[in-house]
């Protein structure tokens, strides 16, 4: 399972490798400075506080060979009593001599400590770029692929639970990367040298502590699992936290005009004391892996000191070897401890790419065949031929839907709400793609076209236009950056916004606010067509573009519609039938299918639901 898991950090790091690659050396390097510094130790242990030791022990010292090379504890210890035995020799007094053996120990491990910090800024160093670059490309992805997915994934998404994967998760990966992946391989190396030196030193006695370990281990899984469990559900609540806090900042306005103020907040409190008790369940987890493993360690320490002293009594073990063995086995259980953080680190930030996976992972269902035709020029007509579609399987919205649009006509879709309008046209610029019939434009079905082709000929203006928290210039010109400011400005002038854009404080630069919330929704409607008059469409779709302003502001967007709307093919769903009388073609629907069609004229004459509904209209508005 631990496998398992550095396996998916390691495929999160594998584009860094270079840097990675620096780290993990760097800070074996510095692992082994450590090392270093505890076995420059043993020699001074034996030498300086042996009291009996003799001038002939010392020669004995120097008589060692080096062609008695082998990978043991023998051998390091050789080596070391070799220098220092030589050390002490060549100073006028035994005392002086043990005296500036210990001054050069000392030294030694100062430099030895010197050299470890430095490679573990060094290993830091890298790791920071490579933590930096992999939660930029993170968020990149995310992003991208929102952008990818069709729009029935981001209609069921919570934009919160999206903020939320894209923040607070990648943070856990990042802590993963480097709180968990450096100490890993730094711990985990450290665990393999300090089991070669406790070997070397006793095998019996080192045995004898394995025991203990597996036991400490096991134990540490099971806080470890359950952690990652908590670490899943208080991700997932801090979605909903978020979620909750997105929409209270969009329906500021309805929270106030139904004075639900209180109501809010303690809707507000219920969740956010969930995300917190559960934020804290899995704190105590996570705090609990440290003392835990320090309280493991220190009792095998304990039991390990109580056997290690009974082999010393027995002659089977050196005073100072015990000694040795009692700081490394110490030192194996710092490295133990470190490992075991880092282990809960990579098990929280796993979950966390689970969770982002869940985006990452999601086919994208509208695509580009990989035969799509490019599409140049719009020759003649878009056909609807009897298609159908359905949100949900057997729940269908659309039922044998058939007709024409000539190019340069404009064809009207009107009924009430739910009937399907809306859908018809969405499907064009394929958001969604129809689940039977066709959809073709100048005879080649839209599926067979290339995406940006199609896409690039419609332009779309909507009841709920978005607009950006930018200038208005940068507004009316999205998607085109290299725009000409005189177009962006004739663009203005056509759609009727010019007049109020120059009475702004800094004129076209002006800012307007988090989805257009400084302008009317006149004003916004007009920067809508003006952005789709700059982008010049071929095929324009208006989805109740006037619907929801009102008598004077709708007055002036209609004149900016028809602007827009001449010399081109238009589809236009309308609920206020005023808007349409000029159509080519009239489509009245109800419950997902054509009921009746004609012209203004020719529907009135028939007497049958359209004029039913223009009469209607007609009242109210007297």
């Amino acid at each position: 399972m631990a496998n398992s898991q550095i396996a998916k950090v390691l495929a999160l790091v594998r584009p860094y490798k270079k840097p990675v690659i620096l780290n993990i050396v760097l800070n074996i390097l510095g692992t082994v400075f450590t090392m270093l510094s505890v076995v420059m130790f043993m020699p001074v242990l034996d030498m300086l506080f042996n009291q009996e030791l003799s001038h002939s022990q010392l020669i004995k010292y120097t008589q060692f060979s080096w062609a008695d090379f082998h990978w043991s504890m023998d051998y390091l210890k050789g080596v070391l009593y070799q220098f220092m035995a030589r050390y002490i020799l060549d100073s006028p007094t035994l005392f002086e001599g043990k005296m500036k053996a210990l001054i050069f120990t000392c030294g030694i491990v100062v430099v030895s400590f010197l050299f470890k910090n430095i490679f573990k800024y060094l290993a830091l160093y890298f790791l920071t770029a490579v933590r930096s670059l992999l939660i930029r490309d993170y968020r990149q992805k995310i992003y991208n692929k929102l952008l990818a997915l069709d729009v029935a994934f981001l209609s069921n998404q919570k934009k919160g639970e999206v903020l939320s994967k894209m923040t607070s998760d990648v943070q856990e990966i990042e802590w993963a990367i480097a709180q968990g992946l450096e100490a890993y391989f730094r711990d985990s190396l450290g665990i393999l040298i300090t089991f070669a030196l406790l070997f070397s030193v006793n095998g019996k006695l080192t045995l004898f502590a394995l025991v203990f370990l597996p036991v400490s281990g096991g134990i540490i899984a099971r806080v470890g699992k359950s952690l990652r469990k908590s670490s899943m559900a208080t991700q997932e609540k801090m979605g909903r936290l978020l979620a909750m806090m997105e929409e209270t900042i969009s329906g500021v306005r309805i929270i106030k005009s139904f004075t639900a103020e209180r109501f809010a907040e303690e809707r507000f409190f219920n969740t956010q004391q969930d995300y917190t008790q559960t934020q804290i369940r899995m704190a105590r987890k996570r705090d609990l892996a440290s003392p835990l493993s320090e309280f493991l360690g220190v009792l095998a320490m304990t039991v390990i000191i109580a056997y290690g002293g009974s082999l010393v009594f027995q002659d089977e073990l050196a005073g100072t070897e015990f000694l040795l063995f009692v700081g490394l086995f110490y030192n194996l259980i710092t490295h133990i401890k470190a490992f075991s953080t880092a282990f809960f680190y990579i098990k929280k930030g796993m979950s966390s790419v689970e969770r982002i996976n869940t985006i990452l992972e999601t086919p994208v269902n509208i695509k580009q065949d990989n035969q799509a035709k490019a599409w140049q020029t719009f020759e003649k007509e878009i056909t609807f031929n009897n298609i159908g579609f359905a949100y949900k399987e057997n729940q269908d919205v659309l039922k044998n839907i058939s007709f024409t649009l000539q190019k340069g006509k404009t064809i009207a879709l009107v009924g009430q709400s739910g009937s399907g309008k809306s859908t018809i046209a969405q499907l064009l610029p394929r958001f969604y793609d129809v689940t039977s019939g066709e959809i073709c434009v100048d005879g080649t079905d839209l599926r067979k076209v290339q995406l940006t082709d199609l896409r690039d000929k419609i332009g779309l203006v909507a009841q709920d236009n978005i607009l950006f928290n930018d200038s208005i210039y940068n507004n009316i010109a999205f998607g085109l950056p290299n725009a000409n400011p005189k177009a962006v400005e004739e663009a203005a002038k056509m759609a009727h916004c010019h007049d109020f854009i120059m009475e702004m404080p800094e004129n076209y630069q002006t800012n307007i606010g988090d989805g257009g919330n400084k302008l009317s929704g006149g004003q916004r409607q007009r920067l809508a067509i003006a952005r789709a008059l700059l982008k010049n469409p071929s095929i324009l779709i208006l989805d109740e573009a006037t619907s929801a302003l009102d008598t004077e502001s709708e007055k002036m967007v209609q004149q900016a519609l028809e602007t827009l709307m001449q010399s081109r093919t238009c589809l236009v769903i309308a609920h206020r039938l005023s808007t349409v009388v000029h159509a080519d073609e009239i489509l009245v629907m109800e419950k997902g299918e054509i009921i009746e069609r004609g012209t203004h004229q020719a529907l009135l004459d028939k007497g049958g639901i359209y004029h039913k509904l223009y009469t209607i209209q007609s009242q109210t508005r007297t």
